[in-house]
């Protein structure tokens, strides 16, 4: 008996055996899926990842999350294996030539969000071969229709083809007509949507930020970039992130004075959280001459809020 595996042990998604540390929780649904597959699923579209018909997956199912279902277990399995693409399993590469298909017909008829993964599959590598000009050409015609994603992904693509002058302008002009068509809040969340999923899987104790995979650690530079854009157009909750993660070294070297930098930013517009930690970094020294003095007025507004430093 010892030697039988329970099926709940296994994501209905991957078909991956699962482990306490990366199970999603879901109390709407009764199958084990990976938190990975969960947040992949997701990146997609598909807001219910089971594919099981008794949790609400078949027949209304549109082509494109069809695709997308085919294509995640292998996405999952790479950066849980730390594999390559190279690597799939031929049933694997199987489900992905079956998605890349489903996506070429449905961009060849002007569906961005298509277009839009057609072009991150050629930006990575992700099931095809590497080709910045076919991503660049999809994300094109995906932007041209108001796809903010692909506008984001145009920004990003410019930095890794052009000269540092030259970008640095292309850069500030297309984050600049981003932030006036969406905000600089869609900035923020593209950040976090890259950001966060690290976060929980550190915070879950699946790994630690010295662990981070290769994957992880574009994906924590693409949000810094995201974070950062947001914050020079006075995003103050990027602003405040951007200080916490420079203050504790969570994907990025540690540096007190580039924390203290965004910390004084978010803490001048009024952020209590940016106020307290601006506060801690003049109560420590860090980043900056100790003073208690100047750490007391930034702690006064915490104390006025009842909290007691």
């Amino acid at each position: 008996m010892a030697s039988l595996v329970h099926s709940s042990e296994f994501c209905v998604v991957c078909l991956s055996p699962l482990s306490s540390t990366n199970r999603a929780e879901n109390s709407l649904c009764p199958h084990a899926i990976h938190r990975s597959c969960v947040v992949a699923l997701h990146e997609f579209g598909v807001g219910n990842p089971c594919p099981k018909p008794q949790c609400g997956a078949g027949s209304l199912q549109t082509p494109f999350e069809r695709a997308a279902r085919r294509y995640v277990p292998a996405q999952c399995w790479v950066e849980r294996e730390e594999a390559s693409w190279a690597q799939l399993t031929s049933t694997l590469q199987g489900e992905v030539n079956g998605a890349i298909s489903s996506w070429r017909e449905a961009s060849a008829l002007g569906h961005a969000d298509s277009q839009y993964h057609l072009g991150m599959i050629y930006r990575y590598g992700r099931g095809l071969a590497q080709n910045y000009k076919e991503a660049e050409r999809l994300f094109s015609e995906a932007a041209r229709q108001g796809h903010a994603r692909s506008q984001c992904e145009l920004v990003l693509l410019s930095d890794t083809q052009q000269s540092s002058t030259e970008k640095g302008k292309k850069r500030d002009d297309c984050f600049s007509a981003i932030v006036s068509e969406h905000g600089c809040g869609f900035l923020f969340d593209e950040g976090c949507r890259r950001i966060f999923p690290i976060d929980q899987w550190v915070e879950s104790g699946a790994g630690s930020w010295a662990q981070l995979t290769l994957n992880q650690k574009s994906h924590m530079e693409v949000g810094i970039r995201l974070w950062s854009a947001a914050a020079e157009y006075e995003h103050v909750y990027a602003q405040h992130n951007l200080g916490c993660v420079f203050r504790d070294g969570e994907g990025v070297d540690q540096n007190h004075k580039t924390a203290v930098r965004w910390f004084q930013q978010a803490a001048d517009q009024g952020d209590a959280s940016a106020m307290l930690d601006l506060g801690k970094q003049y109560e420590g020294g860090k980043g900056l001459p100790k003073n208690l003095e100047v750490a007391k007025r930034w702690f006064a507004p915490w104390g006025g809020h009842g909290y007691y430093i």
